[in-house]
């Protein structure tokens, strides 16, 4: 079945669409009639006839790029699986959650699971009794302490079992593994956050520690919006019940931030693999400073090419209702304009540089590169906007405005790009 994508697509973002002001910036670049299917507010500047190949062109560009960000769920009577099959067809790549060898979680092998039941707890609360009276006494410091001392202790604990415990919503499978391992965190660290005073006849350390294992399961259950809010059996008021529940939620969120990491990286392993069968001749020579200008010149035209041919990396991210990563659709654009002309540019250059390697000449180019594709993407309203380093992908202006848009990127990305051309 193939769904109607372009339903739920925004327009292409034309990284080059403002337009050049002065003509002698133009020198090298023509306006040429768009190809049917393309929106005509979204002008494209192009080459000449004369432009290299491997320059970017019309036939290049994705007419259209999904939103960034869009969920997958929200697709009304059609199933995820058939939504990411239907992006396979909108994508050069498509890289789900499957592609990461995502573990789930063996509660089962967890070494610290205990005995403990919830109605033991209860049991033991009730014969202890209230201790905690928030109306008349609502800011007693003994129950923030043992809030702050669970909070403490969730960081101490393997995400993956956080989320486990929050997803089972399981009272009693919440204490089989937090229980004991509380019991040794509560004995090294009563002590650093309740003072010898705090307890008494009627406050021992065995009643703090049965309240906190009332309170950090009401935390987890807390997690669950549907489930009614309770203030249990020791008195803990809803502040203190919401403070627990935020930061068993808060750790049991790091596990979809290192799926999302996870499949991130195997994004830019997947790019830096397609890269390879694009690979220039002269790549290893990149590096070296001490070439001649038109040895340096040649390089530089061949890592170009190989950009172009392996196009940008531009990744639009897919999620689910819950925010958690579904996949990553991945388009290679090619996005660089030059044209033989510039190899001369490129060699004059060098000649005025000599310490300068193409490496570091690259780097440029590909912060260039880097601009545009955040334009593209809808990824740049964080940042300074730099109109000339935008114009850069296109090299002969790259090299008239090189100090300006050096400048601009250092500002975009606090990275000293000036340096790297010893301005």
């Amino acid at each position: 079945m193939t769904l109607p994508i372009h339903n739920f697509l925004k327009p292409f973002q034309d990284p080059f669409k403002a337009h050049l002001k002065e003509v002698s910036e133009a020198e090298s670049l023509q306006n040429v009639s768009l190809p049917i299917g393309i929106n005509p507010f979204e002008k494209l500047i192009f080459c000449t006839p004369e432009t290299m190949q491997g320059s970017a062109n019309d036939g290049d560009w994705k007419s259209k790029l999904p939103h960034d960000g869009f969920t997958l769920d929200e697709v009304e009577g059609v199933s995820r699986h058939e939504v990411i099959e239907s992006l396979r067809q909108q994508f050069d790549h498509l890289v789900t959650i499957d592609d990461i060898g995502d573990e789930v979680f063996d509660a089962d092998d967890d070494s610290n699971a205990a005995d403990y039941t919830w109605e033991q707890v209860i049991k033991k609360n009730r014969e202890f009794g209230p201790v905690f009276d928030m109306t008349n006494n609502p800011l007693d410091i003994r129950a923030t302490n043992i809030g702050i001392t669970i909070r403490d202790f969730t960081v101490t604990i393997d995400p993956h079992l956080i989320q486990h415990l929050v997803q089972s919503h399981d009272p009693d499978e919440s204490l089989r593994h937090l229980a004991d391992p509380f019991l040794d965190y509560f004995d090294d660290h009563a002590s650093r956050v309740f003072r010898c005073d705090h307890f008494d006849d009627s406050f021992t350390k065995e009643r703090a520690f049965f309240a906190a294992l009332e309170l950090l399961v009401l935390g987890i259950q807390h997690t669950h919006s549907e489930v009614a809010l309770s203030e249990g059996i020791c008195g803990f008021s809803v502040q203190h019940i919401r403070f627990v529940g935020n930061a068993v939620l808060e750790q049991a969120e790091i596990v979809d931030e290192m799926r999302e990491d996870s499949m991130m990286e195997r994004v830019r392993k997947f790019y830096l693999e397609h890269r390879l069968n694009f690979a220039s001749p002269t790549r290893e020579q990149e590096d070296d400073s001490d070439l001649p200008p038109a040895q340096k010149a040649r390089v530089f035209m061949n890592a170009l090419r190989e950009r172009n041919d392996a196009g940008a990396l531009c990744d639009t991210k897919y999620y689910g209702h819950n925010r958690k990563l579904i996949c990553v659709g991945i388009n290679y654009p090619s996005i660089l304009v030059f044209r033989k002309t510039d190899r001369d540019t490129a060699e004059q250059f060098f000649e005025e540089n000599e310490n300068v390697s193409v490496r570091d000449l690259l780097s440029i180019v590909d912060a260039c590169v880097r601009v545009n594709v955040e334009g593209m993407t809808g990824r740049d309203e964080k940042y300074h906007k730099a109109w000339h380093a935008k114009k850069g992908v296109v090299i002969a202006f790259l090299f008239k405005h090189l100090d300006k848009i050096a400048e601009e990127l250092k500002i975009r990305y606090s990275f000293d790009y000036p340096m790297l051309l010893r301005l």
